[in-house]
């Protein structure tokens, strides 16, 4: 895997709008894709642990012979 140390950032030419106001929308953009990153993994947490509390009822409900297709 190659790694990045510090002498190789030195070296990177980071290239950024010169007006201030596209910076700012770039900015805003990244926030809202963060902010929508966020509340997705939330989701995803919540449906897991919503999925992993249904689980043993499922699996009773199987070894009692209870589950219809």
């Amino acid at each position: 895997i190659w790694k990045i140390n510090h002498e190789h950032l030195l070296r990177l030419e980071l290239r950024f709008p010169s007006d201030l106001e596209v910076q700012r929308q770039v900015v805003a953009s990244l926030e809202t894709a963060r902010d929508r990153l966020r509340r997705l993994l939330h989701e995803q947490q919540s449906a897991q642990s919503g999925l992993a509390a249904l689980l043993p009822a499922v699996l009773s409900k199987a070894f009692r012979g209870e589950l219809t297709v």
